[in-house]
């Protein structure tokens, strides 16, 4: 009778275990899940292509929430890191001596910051990861486009132009960030500063975080905004805890700025001051009005 007992106990194991298994399911051939066995070390691989269905009510869902501990880095991704932090150091020395001038900051966000939020994904929300390394960082792109917005708002807004217009017609901001035939040089040109990309510094923290919709049918325009109506959380992930190394250069010699609003300011140092305002008080990535993604100095010395 023991013996009969077991083999029933086991076999409805066996079919609660095949139960829950049909209702978390992977999209994926099985010898590619088989040799997967959910140990993928690039994180943004994982968390773009390596997606888990959820049965609910007979419908399937995307599991668009998953375990923290899938965003820790490997051991792997670790040592990826150091040499990343490795050959940015080199390159800097190696750009120092073919005559560029150089200028580096350690920052870190103040709370969280989440970055790449609109990148399409089946999750509803996702982050920005390198599309080789897998790991999250801050492109040269945005760290421009923020630093050029930033100095367009301090500087040229309140005028009888609009904004931009104005800045166009200042030699300062053409000479960093480049300009348009309908600017202050009336040609085309390239700005001198050179935005690198940002990297983390080991550890990266990336967590799970919830922006709650308690009046949707109100925003899609149906009804008032009343208590009858249930939350929709919504997951995105962000960064915590983490340091980034800016780096900016300059190919020519650090001149100052002829005329305009930032005369007599040296090229180089200016952009600096201001991509250091700019994490401070302006913000980045996604979400800044509500307190993500602003940015306080570390110290340099301890990285280096």
């Amino acid at each position: 009778m023991n013996r009969k007992r077991m083999k029933r106990n086991n076999s409805k194991k066996n079919n609660n275990k095949m139960n829950n298994d049909e209702k978390i399911s992977l999209k994926l051939p099985r010898d590619t899940r088989q040799l997967l066995n959910d140990n993928i070390e690039n994180i943004g691989l994982k968390l773009n292509k390596y997606i888990k269905f959820v049965e609910k009510k007979g419908k399937e869902e995307v599991q668009k929430r998953t375990n923290n501990g899938m965003f820790r880095l490997s051991s792997a991704q670790k040592k990826l890191l150091d040499q990343i932090t490795i050959r940015n150091r080199k390159m800097i020395i190696e750009l120092q001596q073919a005559g560029y001038e150089i200028k580096t900051a350690l920052f870190k966000p103040l709370w969280r910051m989440t970055i790449g939020l609109g990148v399409p994904s089946v999750r509803e929300t996702s982050m920005l990861f390198h599309h080789i390394y897998g790991i999250p960082y801050i492109p040269a792109s945005m760290i421009k486009g923020v630093v050029r917005n930033y100095i367009i708002t301090e500087k040229f807004r309140g005028g009888d132009q609009k904004a931009e217009e104005a800045a166009l017609q200042d030699e300062g901001f053409c000479d960093i960030f480049g300009c348009p035939k309908n600017s202050v040089y009336k040609e085309s040109r390239q700005g001198k500063i050179i935005f690198f990309d940002a990297f983390p510094i080991d550890p990266v923290n990336i967590e799970w975080d919830i922006m709650n919709v308690h009046y949707q049918k109100y925003y899609n325009g149906n009804e008032y905004p009343t208590d009858s109506q249930n939350p929709n959380p919504v997951f995105f992930l962000t960064i915590k805890d983490t340091q980034f190394y800016f780096v900016i250069g300059i190919k020519r010699e650090n001149e100052k700025i002829k005329s305009g609003v930032f005369a007599g300011e040296k090229i180089l140092d200016l952009t600096f001051d201001y991509l250091k305002e700019t994490l401070e008080n302006y913000g980045l990535g996604a979400k800044t009005a509500v307190g993500y993604g602003f940015m306080k100095e570390e110290n340099l010395e301890n990285f280096l």
